[in-house]
């Protein structure tokens, strides 16, 4: 949200057409799913915009030709789309077979207040379930390793009852 903010802020200003530019690019390949529809935009991305004498001229990448045929019997669809994502009249697209960046599908971190701070377990809790276990005739090994994760299970269910 604050991006969108701050590029708000710059278009308001009189920042050149070039970055303007590059900003709306990154904005469009980041909602090129809502643009061009999810059939396609699995298949194609924007790869670069520029200003020409008559509008915007955009080029999208298509992962083959296969797919360059088929955007071509939605190409007035998707300029008409395009025009009203970038707020200008005219746009005009170039379809190339190319390199097709995919959007990532991992997800953002969560926000600070939803996150559980590390889990620390005492050595002295640790020592003392040695102590208890190796009495019961476990090997120090093992008793060392089931310890910590009692002792660790033990952390969790009670962070989880708070």
């Amino acid at each position: 949200m604050e991006r969108i903010k701050e590029s708000a802020r710059l278009f308001a200003s009189g920042a050149p057409d070039a970055v303007k530019l590059c900003l709306r690019l990154a904005e469009l390949e980041s909602n090129w799913p809502q643009v061009a529809g999810a059939a396609i935009a699995e298949r194609s991305s924007p790869a670069c915009c520029e200003k020409t004498e008559d509008g915007i001229k955009i080029t999208i990448n298509v992962a083959d030709a296969g797919v360059a045929q088929a955007l071509k019997f939605r190409r007035a669809a998707l300029i008409k789309a395009l025009c009203r994502f970038m707020g200008s009249q005219s746009v005009a697209i170039d379809v190339r077979v190319g390199k097709v960046k995919k959007q990532s599908s991992a997800k953002p971190p969560l926000p600070a207040h939803k996150r559980r701070a590390p889990l620390i377990v005492s050595e002295k809790a640790v020592r003392d379930e040695i102590k208890r276990l190796t009495e019961e005739n476990v090997g120090n090994e093992i008793a060392e390793i089931m310890a910590r994760l009692k002792t660790a299970s033990e952390k969790l269910k009670a962070r989880k009852n708070i």
